[in-house]
């Protein structure tokens, strides 16, 4: 098996990243100092503040107003670095934006309906994809980890539903997010967050 290409320690993908040492979920401590957003459902936003946002510009109001009051730094990238496809629901018209993303010779391919076309037109192109879980409802393969692997060896496989790293090339869930917050205030008591929801 090949070794996997190394990933930017400083960088997040949604609520997955790599904890620094010291990490504390429940306070907030040791996540990764920027992430990249993909989508602005709950289950993809982090419940702290701290730190720097990166999104596509249809995005920045969004988060704006749900970090509103929250120290948190959020930035627009760069358009030309910004891949536009969506996450579709099982009614068609609640299609919501998602973008991947291009930071150096790194790619993010987000949940969207086109995951599997991202990954076989750019895999070759970059030395190392993040590649989101694909809820099975929309998905035109349904690709695990594993299946993941075979795909594409230099692949990462960004799973926001657990904080459990089951393969060497699984990016775990890193900090809580709002859903998270949301299903159970007085657990993430410590978010900024849990106050909206008590």
């Amino acid at each position: 098996m090949l070794e996997l290409p190394k990933l930017p320690e400083d960088l997040g993908y949604d609520v997955c990243g790599f904890p620094k040492p010291g990490w504390s979920p429940m306070r907030g401590i040791g996540m990764p100092e920027r992430f990249f957003v993909t989508h602005t459902d709950l289950d993809h936003l982090k419940a702290f503040g701290g730190g720097m946002l990166w999104c596509a510009e249809p995005l920045q109001k969004r988060l704006e107003h749900i970090y509103h009051n929250i120290q948190i730094e959020i930035e627009t990238y760069p358009r030309d670095l910004c891949i536009p496809t969506c996450h579709p629901r099982e009614i068609e018209r609640y299609k919501v934006p998602t973008f991947g993303y291009i930071y150096k010779d790194l790619m993010v391919i987000p949940e969207c309906h086109d995951a599997l076309k991202l990954l076989e037109e750019h895999a070759m192109k970059y030395a190392v994809i993040v590649f989101f879980k694909q809820p099975r409802a929309h998905a035109q393969e349904h690709i695990n980890a594993d299946r993941l692997r075979e795909l594409c060896d230099h692949a990462y496989f960004a799973d926001v539903s657990t904080m459990n790293v089951y393969r060497p090339w699984v990016i775990r869930k890193c900090v809580p997010s709002i859903c998270d917050v949301r299903q159970d205030p007085v657990l993430w008591q410590n978010s900024p967050f849990s106050r909206r929801f008590k």
